[in-house]
């Protein structure tokens, strides 16, 4: 698997700590005098308790089956708050029965994150191209139309 003896150890791929976005990831929404938490917000609130629950019901020295179902939950939230898409799972929704926007969806696409926020904007006078390999070129110039 190109793994190296002391530079690197497949346990380092297991998450024992889950990172939080930040609230400007997951902003409270207003609707007139009411508020409402994030998708992401309520989610990550699943978690915590589901995780809760089943620490309290190791300590409590629960059966391995009921520690089990408990853990497969957790990992359930976790999979769910970054892909809700996944075949083999049900998706996650909210309480008015709305699938939730993870933190994958709020990335791809045309009007996500990336595409829609940070890439390139228009600008006037802009030309517009398909960039294509040239084998009379070399591999340090670049080819301009002479209509251009």
């Amino acid at each position: 698997m190109g793994f190296e003896e002391g530079k690197s150890d497949p346990v380092w791929l297991i998450l024992t700590n889950f990172p939080v976005p930040p609230m400007t990831v997951r902003p409270t929404v207003s609707f007139g005098s009411d508020r409402s938490e994030d998708d992401i917000t309520a989610k990550l609130l699943d978690l915590i308790k589901a995780n809760e629950l089943l620490k309290r019901t190791k300590a409590q020295g629960a059966g391995t089956h009921l520690t089990m179902e408990l853990a497969n939950l957790v990992q359930y939230h976790i999979y769910t708050i970054c892909d809700n898409n996944i075949q083999s799972l049900p998706q996650a929704t909210t309480k008015s029965k709305k699938p939730i926007a993870s933190i994958r969806e709020r990335l791809k696409g045309k009007e996500g994150r990336l595409r829609g926020h940070l890439m390139g904007k228009r600008v006037d006078f802009g030309a517009r191209t398909v960039i294509g390999g040239d084998p009379m070129l070399e591999i340090d110039q670049v080819g301009v139309p002479r209509s251009v």
